[in-house]
């Protein structure tokens, strides 16, 4: 099963929607760390993401001490913080895919090449697996957009068009 690397803004952007669940279906291994976890539980999300902790369908995984050594030193720290490098690391270490929606994180994984992803293709594959109809999906993209979500307009307009236009079929 592939692994799938979770930090606080996708995780916060799947609760906001509603998506947690639907997400949790998908066939990935679903990571994180806990100081992601740490960040989240002082978040309103928190209540909808802990279930799937405490049943470990989001598994909490650890870097060892020369991985946090090494996250420590990476000068980038300052420009993503320790819990973004953390989740990076990680991805790099299991050879997964990385979830984010910040694009300082994005930018960087792809530089470290490091498969990277976001909300939209999370809606993409819940659409593809049935998960989610697309009307569904479209309602839930339009959700994230009127909240804090950070997503290309361009994408998101062409989604919802594609979306709507097979729901209305």
């Amino acid at each position: 099963m592939k692994i799938a690397i979770k930090d606080a803004n996708i995780l916060i952007d799947l609760a906001n929607c509603d998506l947690v669940e639907a997400c949790m279906r998908l066939p990935y291994e679903f990571v994180t760390t806990e100081l992601v976890l740490l960040q989240l539980r002082q978040e309103a999300q928190w209540a909808a993401v802990e279930p799937f902790v405490a049943t470990g369908l989001i598994r909490t995984a650890t870097l060892s001490a020369d991985e946090e050594y090494r996250v420590a030193v990476d000068p980038l720290i300052d420009v993503l913080g320790h819990a973004d490098m953390q989740v990076l690391w990680l991805a790099m270490r299991e050879q997964a895919i990385l979830l984010t929606g910040d694009l300082k994180l994005r930018k960087e994984a792809s530089r470290r090449r490091v498969l990277v992803h976001g909300l939209l293709w999370i809606l993409d594959e819940l659409i593809e697996t049935r998960i989610l109809a697309a009307a569904e999906a479209a309602k839930r993209l339009r959700l994230a957009m009127a909240g804090r979500a950070f997503l290309p307009q361009t994408e998101c307009d062409a989604r919802l068009k594609r979306w709507e236009t097979a729901a209305g079929a």
